[in-house]
């Protein structure tokens, strides 16, 4: 009967649809519309309101919510400027894969929150899996490079008090290495490879919302 549509016309007319996935918020709309129009139809049969109810149902029970893809965009356009000349050919390869699918995903208007989460930690651990190729560095110039590179990121505005103080923890121990004459290049590395991933994935620590439900 059209009391019964009528009520789930009220509760599915409630959905805000800006905060649903493309193809499912304009299913959604299309149901309200037929919904609406049978609401208001004088001699609908009991088969058009049955079928209408049955649309409308079934258009809330498919709704998907629309994805928070801020994280996974900014490493997108970090990695995007990521130098493949600097690591090996097989790493770099991996890493290209995993980078394609999560451009894949971001661009994907129906991707759900898990599937961006997933290409997000897959992105993650690919470039942790990154292995540069073996050429003659100075390490010492290399790191007061990444020094001033980090020190301009921490000027930026957006960031969160925490991302700030970790990027900060990172720079004194790097300046900390470079003042000890005693640093070997082993010390010198595991300085480098700390302060480029806090720089490559200071975007993740962005203050962001909390994720919809």
């Amino acid at each position: 009967n059209k009391e019964k549509l009528s009520l789930l016309y009220d509760q599915a007319n409630s959905i805000d649809q800006n905060t649903l996935t493309e193809a499912t918020a304009k299913n959604l709309k299309a149901a309200l519309e037929k919904a609406y129009e049978i609401l208001n139809k004088e001699d609908a049969s009991q088969q058009e309101v049955g079928q209408a109810y049955e649309l409308l149902e079934k258009s809330i029970n498919d709704k998907k919510i629309k994805a928070d893809k801020d994280a996974i965009n900014s490493l997108l356009e970090k990695y995007n400027e990521l130098d493949k000349e600097e690591y090996t050919e097989d790493s770099y390869g991996e890493f290209e894969k995993v980078l394609n699918k999560a451009k894949e995903v971001a661009k994907d208007t129906e991707a759900s929150q898990e599937e961006v989460d997933k290409a997000l930690n897959d992105l993650l651990e690919a470039f942790e899996n990154l292995e540069k190729k073996e050429i003659e560095v100075n390490l010492r110039e290399k790191l007061e490079e990444l020094v001033k590179k980090a020190e301009s990121e921490v000027k930026k505005s957006g960031y969160s008090r925490q991302s700030i103080s970790i990027l900060k923890r990172k720079i004194y121990m790097a300046n900390r290495t470079l003042k000890n004459n005693n640093s070997t290049d082993e010390d010198l590395q595991k300085q480098i490879d700390d302060l480029e991933f806090a720089i490559n994935n200071f975007c993740l620590l962005y203050t962001s919302p909390s994720p919809r439900d």
